[in-house]
C-alpha cells in the first residue's frame, strides 16, 4: 500500500515573492511556510 500526502479541500499550495512556499489554510489566511523540496513533494499530488 502507497503512503501520500493530500492536501485536505481548505488548504492550499501557495507563494510570494519573498517567501515562496507556504502551505495556506483557506478561511482563516494563516501560512504554514516550508522548504522548497517539502512543497515540492506536496505539489506533484
Amino acid at each position: 500500500m502507497a503512503n501520500y500526502y493530500r492536501l485536505k479541500d481548505n488548504f492550499s499550495l501557495r507563494g510570494w515573492e519573498k517567501l515562496p512556499y507556504a502551505i495556506v489554510e483557506e478561511k482563516s489566511g494563516v501560512a504554514v511556510f516550508v522548504d522548497n523540496k517539502y512543497f515540492n513533494a506536496l505539489n506533484l499530488y
